[in-house]
């Protein structure tokens, strides 16, 4: 009865200028998440890696996966964001990807590559520009701040492709 009571008394909090219940994720989710965002990105520079040897009639299958990939880490970094945006690395790297508008411009430019194909292989280099210099360092903030919670989690760095080095 007392945890009736409770969860009926949290939907008048935020009517009283409280927040209510906070969110939270189990450090082992956040980590996952950021695991599965590694992995997504890895795809991604794969593909930046391969796109000039990729058989015209493939093209764009391949880049419309990479654009589903990035997709899919932008996804995974929300949940991130949901518990750890109070965290000044978390902020400066949102700033980067978010406010400055590098993630955008990469989805738009992958985006290009899946509607036009080969035609638009001059994206990669633009896209690797963003990602190289910008994008990758603040996603391996996302990285770092989420593996220092815990001291069992393994180091994940976000996938450069070659073009980086």
């Amino acid at each position: 009865m007392k945890y009736i009571a409770l969860s009926l008394f949290s939907w008048f909090l935020p009517a009283f200028g409280h927040p209510g219940p906070q969110k939270f994720a189990l450090p082992s989710s956040l980590y996952t998440s950021a695991y599965l965002w590694a992995r997504d990105v890895g795809h991604v520079s794969q593909f930046l890696d391969e796109s000039a040897q990729i058989p015209p009639a493939d093209f764009i299958a391949r880049a419309t996966t990479a654009l589903a990939f990035e997709k899919e880490g932008l996804g995974r970094k929300a949940l991130i964001d949901e518990v750890l945006h109070v965290d000044p690395s978390i902020q400066a790297a949102n700033e980067v990807l978010v406010t400055e508008g590098t993630s955008e411009t990469v989805l738009k430019l992958l985006e290009d590559m899946a509607g036009n194909g080969v035609n638009s292989i001059g994206n990669v280099q633009d896209i690797n520009n963003i990602r190289c210099g910008r994008v990758l360092p603040a996603i391996d903030a996302y990285f770092n701040a989420v593996t220092g919670l815990d001291a069992s989690f393994g180091r994940l760095v976000a996938s450069r492709p070659e073009a980086c080095f």
